[in-house]
């Protein structure tokens, strides 16, 4: 399936031959490169990732050398050229930030555990439902591993037939990874058990009667907690397990879901139900019986976006700054999450995908060392991206607390005066733009245009009740003066000649304006 479009890019310089290419050759491919690169990354807009770096002049030589963060971050391993002494740092920052206990704290896996990630928060977001489902399902943990709470029967403690069998919910604004993620685990959602075991019972109203496919949003962006409660409650009261995916900064809008709030509404239904905390009796390796105390719940924070940031507008409040209007919920472990996922490469900024996972010891599964590697892995990837701990460890060594709450701040604002320009556009031109910005949100919506202005300016849509939109976002990159030249675009006559989707059905026209 061919997606190209118009790049304006050459390239027949870029075929490869077995005889490899000349210097000349090769110069000539990196000049077209380098064209195409640096004109569209001036008009870079419509993706939540920063394009403002700054690290060639200090980190260059390290693309040199290959970084190999391989298997458990806090175990040195054989393969000695890494930089998990950095990593480490980065990990010790974030917990501190995220409001995690200490990774030495005197009790019992309460300690944080985490790593950083050579994906972005997919990458995480996969670990963190593979953590869910097998936690959730029973499997043997970290803990369990160095329990004395020896039993001798090998059965579950009380429950049903559905007492491990977890069940996901994540709402309809959340990032497409958690669809990739759950079909490639097997992890079963509301809609999908619903559906198959409860056609016609869903409890909440639907159009046909059937269960929602996720679970509905408000028109911010953040998860309908009412909703959300309902659903759960259904679940929970046969004996499910429940995971639940909350979003810290939406794909689209990048709103933020109201965690604490959530979780108020959701622990008394699952102490109710018993899965609040419960006992199960879990098989070893070698053949003993523990009683493993956990959660019948898994809570996971996808703060792709807004987890770096977040931290640091609770903190421009606490200082009495203006932030604008909006709640800032809590979604960090002073609430009980189990997990939380942040990306490197949108905040930040970095020039490749990256992130942090992080989670508490008590709530790893148990993983076999590797005599291959002299440690155990206890993450996803294997290999890891030396290289990208040494990225993030270089930004969060070269801007303060006090800088950071500066840079949100001043970008919150500039994305209000952006929603502004674009409502008195659509009174300029006498057509509804249909422009929305959500509270404390970086992104803001508007009428899609024509393909020449999204292409140009690297805009992200999405069709929705009807109506396509765009979308940009205000990263460090994005300047008052790129804000004018999009402005200055869709006043032009013709910008909105555009398709529409209409009424959601597989049908099209096209409007001049």
């Amino acid at each position: 399936m061919n997606h190209e479009t118009h790049t304006n890019i050459d390239k027949s310089v870029f075929k490869l031959s077995e005889n490899g290419l000349t210097d000349t050759e090769r110069g000539k491919a990196l000049i077209e490169l380098d064209s195409y690169v640096k004109k569209t990354r001036n008009k870079f807009m419509g993706y939540q990732t920063n394009q403002e770096l700054h690290y060639s002049s200090e980190l260059s030589e390290y693309l040199d050398v290959q970084l190999n963060n391989v298997g458990d971050p806090f175990v040195t391993g054989n393969l000695r050229v890494n930089s998990k002494v950095v990593e480490r740092a980065v990990l010790d920052y974030f917990a501190k930030l995220w409001n995690a206990p200490d990774r030495n704290n005197a009790t019992l896996g309460e300690g944080y555990w985490g790593y950083v990630l050579s994906m972005g928060s997919t990458e995480g977001n996969l670990y963190a439902l593979r953590n869910a489902r097998d936690y959730l399902a029973g499997k043997a943990l970290w803990i369990d591993s160095n329990s004395n709470n020896y039993i001798e029967q090998g059965t579950y403690l009380g429950g049903n037939e559905n007492s491990l069998s977890p069940v996901l919910f994540y709402s309809e604004d959340t990032h497409y990874s958690i669809d990739k993620a759950k079909d490639i685990l097997a992890l079963p959602t509301f809609a999908e058990i619903g559906e198959s075991r409860y056609p016609g019972q869903c409890p909440i109203a639907t159009n046909n009667g059937k269960w929602p496919t996720k679970v509905p949003s408000l028109p911010t962006g953040s998860v309908d907690l009412v909703k959300l409660s309902t659903l759960v409650e259904f679940f929970a009261s046969r004996g499910f397990p429940i995971a639940i995916n909350f979003n810290y900064g939406t794909t689209f809008k990048g709103a933020l879901d109201d965690v604490s709030g959530a979780i108020e509404l959701l622990l008394p239904i699952l102490e109710k139900y018993g899965l609040k905390n419960r006992t199960l009796q879990i098989t070893l390796e070698n053949g003993k019986i523990v009683k493993s105390h956990r959660n019948g719940y898994w809570f996971h924070i996808d703060g792709a976006l807004g987890a770096v940031y977040g931290p640091f507008l609770e903190k421009a409040r606490e200082q009495g700054i203006d932030i604008g209007v909006g709640t800032l919920p809590s979604f960090d472990f002073r609430n009980p999450i189990h997990s939380i996922v942040t990306s490197g490469h949108k905040e930040m900024g970095t020039p490749w995908p990256t992130g942090v996972y992080l989670t508490k010891q008590k709530y790893l599964l148990s993983f076999l060392s590797v005599d291959y590697i002299g440690a155990q892995d206890s993450t996803l990837a294997g290999s890891r991206n030396g290289f990208s701990a040494l990225l993030l460890w270089h930004y969060l060594a070269r801007y303060s607390y006090n800088d950071q709450i500066e840079k949100i701040v001043h970008r919150l604002w500039m994305s209000e005066n952006v929603y502004q320009k674009l409502r008195a556009l659509s009174d300029e031109l006498d057509l509804d733009l249909h422009v929305h910005r959500s509270p404390l949100s970086l992104s803001i919506l508007f009428l899609c245009p024509n393909n020449d202005i999204v292409e140009d300016f690297s805009l992200s849509t999405e069709a929705k009740n009807g109506i396509r939109y765009a979308h940009l976002f205000v990263m460090e990159h994005v300047t008052d003066e790129l804000i004018n030249q999009l402005i200055m675009a869709l006043r032009q006559s013709g910008a909105f000649n555009r398709t529409l989707f209409l009424d959601n059905q597989p049908q099209f026209t096209t409007i001049n304006i």
